[in-house]
């Protein structure tokens, strides 16, 4: 267990300062209708209108879930999304980074982004995991801005959390087998009611520290359950070569046994 500080010591800005208190205390923290529904459908009919991803596949940047019995196989994640998608570097915008700057208490700046898809009735689930091993920072000053582009409920594998978890620092990730997931937290006994499942609305925006355990069910609803996850750097994270090193093992052996 590595117990690094998850929050800046400088004087916190007044803008946002109860839910910047909540974030501290929770890991997470829920802003509704952060985003027009007008750019939320630009966004989202630009991907269902998208088809070719031999070229993102190429890369590694779209990845396929499991093929279904017919071998159809879907959209499970999509990163660096913008690149490919042009409207969807709209999101990429203020209202993110000024919210984070108040929940990390320092400057922030972007750092990537990624669709999440679940197809109706297959799209699986999301291992418990921590986004810091993936990411490697220490200290772990970074929050995943979760932007909802349609309805999420437990039915069709809407994101819960652990509140608190954060305060854990980054612990040690197994190897994983799920798509688009190589590391994921093995054996952590959580109870159904202790998980904080949020309803979330298209333009609705979750917020939860790098270090906040999280995961989501498997859809089984008749409709997608699309978002887009961008990470948000403070300026006082620093890259940690050992924890690069863990995930990368993991990475290998996902890609190759997966």
């Amino acid at each position: 267990m590595n117990l690094e500080p998850a929050f800046s010591t400088m004087k916190s800005p007044s803008l946002y300062a109860q839910e910047a208190a909540d974030f501290q205390r929770d890991g997470v923290v829920i802003f509704r209708q952060v985003m027009p529904l007008s750019l939320i459908t630009e966004c989202r009919e630009a991907i269902v209108g998208f088809q070719d991803f031999r070229a993102a596949a190429e890369k590694g940047d779209a990845v396929l879930d499991e093929p279904l019995a017919d071998g159809t196989r879907h959209l499970k994640y999509f990163q660096n999304i913008q690149m490919y998608i042009p409207p969807f570097r709209k999101l990429f915008n203020s209202r993110l980074l000024m919210i984070s700057r108040a929940l990390l208490n320092q400057e922030v700046y972007f750092n990537a982004m990624g669709l999440h898809d679940k197809c109706p009735r297959h799209g699986t689930l999301t291992p418990l995991h921590q986004d810091n091993f993936y990411r490697c920072l220490t200290p772990p000053f970074s929050v995943t801005a979760y932007i909802v582009l349609e309805e999420q409920s437990r039915e069709n594998g809407g994101l819960h959390y652990v509140k608190g978890s954060h305060h854990q620092g980054t612990i040690a990730h197994q190897r994983g087998t799920v798509k688009a997931f190589s590391s994921a937290i093995e054996g952590l006994e959580v109870r159904d009611e202790d998980l904080f499942r949020p309803y979330l609305k298209p333009g609705d925006v979750a917020f939860h520290h790098t270090n906040t355990f999280h995961g989501a069910d498997g859809n089984k609803s008749d409709k997608h359950r699309r978002a887009v996850a961008v990470g948000i750097f403070g300026e006082l994270a620093q890259f940690d070569a050992k924890l690069k090193a863990e995930y990368e093992s993991n990475r290998e052996y996902n890609r190759g046994h997966v």
